[in-house]
């Protein structure tokens, strides 16, 4: 894989692929953009992107890991997020992470596209196992990675879809079992 990177950087190209892990599907991550990315960033990038998504969905009577999502995202508020999942009577609990898209205008500013599984419910979601697209725009200081925003972009029922890469638009999205788009 190093060396098909190597290639496409060679030739201008500046993506590079690799296969989802945990999904029955061909999607793989792609990593583009306008600034190379080093695979620790990458590696980094990948790691911080897993630990607030599980902040985001392992959630058990509306408590939400503060120090965790302090460290992870310093623009977020712990207890924003602790009261929307009390009032909603969220829980949630991470099944399944992967970072679909990886992409740099700059080799300091990040946004990554992740798939998030979770047995998940609230006041008016019955308990089931969604689906969740999240893009999460990261930012290097001197200190590392940090989550700098967050944008729920998607939501299913995993049972009723499939996670697809658009062949024209190269976006992730589902798809219903019956081949419309979600």
């Amino acid at each position: 894989m190093l060396s098909l990177c190597l290639i496409g950087s060679l030739l201008g190209i500046t993506g590079c692929t690799e296969k989802l892990q945990g999904y029955d599907t061909d999607t793989v991550l792609k990593i583009y953009g306008n600034a190379e990315l080093c695979d620790e960033d990458t590696s980094e990038a990948k790691r911080i992107a897993e630990q607030y998504a599980k902040c985001l969905f392992d959630v058990e009577n509306g408590n939400v890991d503060e120090k965790q999502l302090e460290k992870l995202a310093p623009n977020e508020s712990a207890k924003d997020w602790e009261d929307t999942y009390s009032s909603n009577q969220t829980e949630s609990e991470l099944k399944g992470f992967s970072v679909a898209d990886i992409y740099t205008e700059k080799s300091e500013e990040i946004q990554c596209l992740t798939i998030c599984e979770a047995e998940y419910s609230d006041w008016s979601t019955p308990k089931d196992i969604y689906l969740f697209i999240v893009r999460m725009d990261m930012k290097k200081s001197n200190d590392g990675w940090y989550i700098q925003s967050s944008d729920l972009t998607g939501t299913a029922r995993k049972s009723e879809v499939k996670v697809v890469r658009d062949d024209f638009t190269g976006t992730i999205k589902f798809v219903t079992r019956g081949g419309e788009t979600k």
